[in-house]
């Protein structure tokens, strides 16, 4: 826990060297992404059972992070919601789990006994001074890895059905054309696909008064298949369905509250047509913040300065910081030993991409700098 935890005053060294910017511009300077998952599975004070989950573990979890000015929270990974939902019954997603013969996760029993992590977020926040945000990962395809092993179709299938969604619209995947097994993730192409995603996210604008939301492009970045979507009608599809989602966080708001709505991108331009990513339009649709991430790793060479030339001054643009900067140590024949990122290299990474144009920076995974159980 010590390396981890030394980490901490970076977050008060950045906020208080940056300069604070007009009412009209978010003026956050640090982000910090909650990713939930980590709690059961990496060593910590708050967790020292392997496997178990508490609420208990979840308020540790986000007052640990005082000194940012941002608690983005995940709660889950974008298809069961770890709230109390109606769009997707935690009751009926259990009944599921058992009909595929699958176990409900420490998560899922947490919150069919009445847990809700954005009403934790929330309060816990709130308490430490931090602005709530709910991050949704946009077409996270974990569930997919557990079935990859099978080559008998059918098995896969079945073991990938994580989810009731994606159990009755296997139809509606990438499919062919998709390298490996990304062939398996929902096909954001598919109309049904994208209402029933704006459906969840509808949900906790109308429910939960947070103050904003992030759109995780990046859980994961595959969303079209491209000899079915051209990249002109990706970024059309995407940048309507950011729109939609502002309307969400508008209509929704109490007491005319205004609610920030950010996305996570990669921080390589070259890439945003192959996912349907256009920053310009996406700033116009009514994004106020724009998250450049390396995906996995630290990274120095993010074009900051073109994306402020697409979104303009008045968008909140940060960089994101993770707990790895490298992977793989050929000495120890380790291919999945992880480099943490040292204090040093995160004030650099700061100040580099402030003199590029950057609002501040976000941190990503950082609870994996304790490593695994």
């Amino acid at each position: 826990m010590k390396p981890f935890k030394s980490l901490f005053p970076v977050f008060f060294f950045l906020n208080i060297a940056v300069v604070v910017h007009a009412a009209s511009k978010p003026i956050f300077q640090v982000l910090y992404s909650n990713d939930t998952t980590h709690i059961p599975n990496c060593p910590s004070a708050y967790c020292p059972t392997p496997g178990t989950f508490k609420e208990s573990a979840l308020r540790a979890s986000i007052d640990e992070t005082a000194g940012c000015d941002v608690h983005m929270l995940q709660p889950g990974l974008g298809w069961v919601p770890w709230w109390r939902s109606e769009i997707v019954p935690m009751r009926r997603h259990v009944e599921f789990l058992k009909e595929m013969r699958f176990s409900p996760s420490a998560f899922d029993k947490w919150v069919l006994e009445g847990g809700d992590m954005i009403d934790v977020l929330i309060d816990e926040a709130r308490q430490i001074g931090q602005k709530a945000f709910v991050s949704i990962r946009v077409n996270d395809v974990h569930h997919i890895y557990r079935g990859g092993v099978f080559e008998d179709e059918q098995q896969r299938m079945r073991m990938m059905s994580e989810f009731e969604f994606f159990a009755q619209n296997t139809d509606k995947l990438l499919g062919e054309g998709v390298s490996g097994n990304m062939k398996y993730a929902m096909d954001f192409g598919n109309a049904a696909v994208r209402a029933h995603k704006l459906k969840i996210i509808e949900e906790v604008c109308k429910n939960y008064d947070i103050d904003g939301l992030e759109l995780d492009f990046l859980r994961h970045a595959v969303l079209f298949n491209p000899k079915r979507v051209t990249p002109k009608e990706r970024a059309k599809i995407l940048t309507a369905f950011v729109k939609e989602v502002r309307g969400y966080l508008d209509a929704h708001a109490k007491n005319g509250k205004y609610r920030y709505l950010c996305v996570r991108v990669p921080g390589w331009l070259g890439t945003h047509e192959q996912i349907g990513i256009d920053l310009a339009a996406m700033a116009q649709a009514g994004v106020d913040m724009f998250n450049l991430s390396g995906y996995y790793f630290t990274d120095m060479k993010m074009d900051i300065a073109g994306a402020r030339k697409l979104v303009g001054p008045d968008k909140g643009l940060y960089a994101e910081i993770h707990f790895a900067l490298a992977v793989g140590n050929p000495a120890k024949g380790d291919a999945w030993y992880m480099r943490r990122t040292t204090p040093a290299q995160i004030y650099t990474v700061a100040h580099m991409v402030y003199a590029r144009g950057a609002d501040g920076v976000s941190f990503f995974n950082f609870p994996y700098y304790r490593g695994t159980h």
